[in-house]
């Protein structure tokens, strides 16, 4: 088949490496042309072409010679172009454009998604967040027929893997990207015998998943100390959670709960040392790495000049 990929970061480079080394045709590749615009596009390109991870869409679209397409309106010039490459099949992994009617109707066979959830539970762009705050054992990966409705179309593959109780976002991130990487040439492989044959989603136990906001992402003290694990594990290397400490924010990198046998506030410091212990609504954490400022300009804490102090009682 001639397919065209839509995708972004480790989950598309690695869809995309793999269909390389398959018996199918890598038509394109589909890139986000609305936060990425102009002569920013070509800087892009040549940039990860050269500097990229390996595993970098756009690297391996360059080493390859694969044609990139920048999707923005989706208007008749980009859906000309699109269709001049004569993909059978569109697919979708990490790409953050919702791809409408038309775009949809140019492949001759579909598009498909690969989503990093079981659905229906975790449709949105956040799954791996979202997987971690609901202290969930399992999730997976599905491949779906892409429709208008985000992450709802016909189940075409899914595959479990479970999540370890001390599991990060980055690391169910990583085995999601794994297993799409694995299966995705013979998903293909079966569309081109049997079609988009699948079956359909359940209505029941749907739920969708936004990115978490700022408010989410502030640790509240009053909640227990596995709760507030979960965020911290949850947020970690794409949206660090944060309290505020002296009217600065703190955010926090790595922590664990413990058990003490005291109780105080929550909020209230415990132990300092090389890290900090804090009560918590239900046990209390232990603050291993967070910094201060600027995240490019990272500085542990409590290493700072304003560090905390035994019973002092943080925001």
């Amino acid at each position: 088949m001639h397919v065209i990929v839509a995708g972004s970061g480790e989950l598309g480079g690695g869809v995309l490496a793999a269909l390389l080394g398959s018996g199918h045709v890598v038509a394109g590749l589909l890139q986000n042309g609305r936060t990425v615009r102009g002569a920013a596009r070509a800087w892009a390109a040549l940039e990860r072409g050269l500097l990229g991870a390996p595993i970098d869409p756009l690297r391996l679209a360059a080493r390859r010679r694969v044609p990139v397409v920048w999707v923005d309106k989706q208007d008749a010039a980009e859906l000309d172009v699109i269709r001049a490459l004569r993909p059978d099949l569109i697919i979708t992994c990490g790409f953050s454009i919702i791809l409408h009617a038309p775009l949809l109707a140019v492949p001759s066979a579909g598009c498909v998604n690969v989503h990093s959830s079981l659905l229906p539970k975790h449709r949105g762009p956040n799954p791996f967040s979202r997987v971690i705050l609901a202290g969930e054992r399992e999730t997976g990966v599905t491949w779906h027929v892409t429709v208008p409705d985000i992450d709802s179309g016909d189940i075409l593959e899914q595959r479990a893997f479970p999540v370890g109780p001390r599991d990060t976002v980055y690391a169910v991130y990583e085995r999601a990207c794994a297993i799409a990487s694995a299966n995705t040439s013979a998903v293909v492989d079966r569309i081109e015998r049997d079609g988009l044959a699948g079956r359909v989603q359940p209505r029941d136990g749907a739920t969708y998943e936004p990115k978490l906001s700022d408010e989410e992402l502030r640790i509240r003290w009053e909640r227990s100390a596995e709760e507030i694990d979960r965020l911290i594990r949850a947020g970690h290397p794409f949206a660090d959670p944060y309290f505020v400490h002296r009217a600065r924010r703190i955010r926090v990198i790595k922590a664990a709960p413990i058990a003490l046998g005291r109780f105080a506030t929550p909020g209230t410091v415990l132990e300092v040392g090389r890290s900090v212990a804090v009560a918590t609504g239900e046990g209390a954490i232990r603050i291993e790495t967070a910094y201060g400022g600027p995240k490019s300009w990272p500085l542990r804490w409590p290493g700072l000049v304003l560090g905390p102090r035994i019973g002092e009682v943080l925001e």
